[in-house]
């Protein structure tokens, strides 16, 4: 009985964990249903502020879910009631906000050389892979090739609307993080496909993960995405 019960209180302490984490995002968000959104506060009058805190405790609260996955494998099928709280957009949402802050600046700006980011980053990459090989049923599909550079600077210097949606993503992404930086100057073309590049396998990763393990849960991704989706401030 005691081991038991000892096994139950330990599920509901990676449970209120992933909660915290959870609950945690949804409140930093502007826009709950965007991960982008969570940097903003990080960035008043264009300098960042906070991040390496902010980066470090989400990376810590992720190793504990995975150790506590690893421990208690029954915690990845639970079903929060709550959609917004589910593992899948806790990871899509720490992932886009770690993809962003990592390839959409240039390299040599200080927001994306914050120490903890390629921690969390290499953390998040380690995690999936367990889930992958583990939980999902079908493995993540492979990475699509990145557009030729060619296409890239048509893209990027002339505002030309790209026909490949990851491309697509990348330059609003890329958008984003010049516009909350306060960047003027536009991008050097080669500088920003290189760092395309990098920032295709994971947030292709990312988004596969998020979209594999929501089908296996047994949500619909109009249900995770749709809410609660709110402009908190």
């Amino acid at each position: 009985m005691t081991l038991a019960i000892t096994y139950v209180l330990g599920i509901y302490e990676v449970l209120r964990q992933l909660g915290v984490i959870s609950a945690g995002l949804y409140h930093q968000a502007q826009d709950s249903s965007d991960p982008l959104s969570i940097l903003a506060p990080h960035f008043p009058g264009g300098q960042h502020r906070g991040l390496e805190s902010h980066l470090m405790d989400l990376h810590r609260g992720l190793v504990e879910i995975y150790e506590g996955i690893r421990r208690y494998p029954i915690v990845y099928y639970f079903l929060s009631r709550r959609a917004y709280r589910s593992l899948p957009v806790a990871f899509r949402m720490v992932g886009g906000m770690a993809g962003a802050l990592r390839w959409g600046l240039p390299e040599d700006h200080p927001g994306s050389q914050t120490p903890w980011l390629p921690t969390l980053i290499t953390g998040l990459e380690t995690i999936t892979t367990y889930l992958d090989e583990r939980f999902l049923s079908r493995h993540l599909e492979e990475t699509p090739d990145p557009v030729h550079l060619e296409t890239f600077e048509a893209a990027i210097s002339r505002d030309k609307e790209p026909a490949d949606l990851w491309l697509a993503r990348f330059l609003q992404i890329e958008a984003f993080m010049r516009e909350l930086a306060h960047l003027e100057a536009p991008p050097d073309p080669e500088e920003a496909y290189d760092r395309y590049k990098k920032w295709l396998p994971f947030a292709h990763r990312n988004r596969a993960f998020y979209e594999a393990s929501a089908r296996d849960l047994g949500y619909e991704l109009e249900e995770l995405e749709g809410g609660p989706g709110e402009r908190l401030f």
